[in-house]
């Protein structure tokens, strides 16, 4: 396992993609605490099965085996999605 990989440089059309899904990632989760439906906790358990398979798909090309932790937060993050909307 390598941890002392070395951080990349971003150029500014990588780094504005960045900023975009964190700017995304921000409005769902406003959306999800104002208007907690039965119809968005599926789209974001959906959502979670669909990152935690875009992480293992990094993985696979050669990640850290460290994304294994949030490929574990995110499946279990949907399973508690899911029980919470059959509740």
């Amino acid at each position: 396992m390598d941890i002392h990989s070395r951080t990349p440089t971003f150029d500014a059309v990588s780094l504005m993609f960045v900023n975009m899904m964190g700017l995304l990632g921000t409005i769902w989760a406003l959306a999800r605490i104002g208007s907690p439906t039965e119809e968005l906790s599926r789209l974001d358990a959906i959502g979670r099965i669909i990152v935690a398979a875009l992480i293992i798909h990094a993985i696979t090309w050669g990640a850290t085996p460290v994304f294994w932790v949030f490929v574990g937060t995110e499946l279990i993050g949907s399973a508690l999605q899911y029980k919470r909307r059959a509740a």
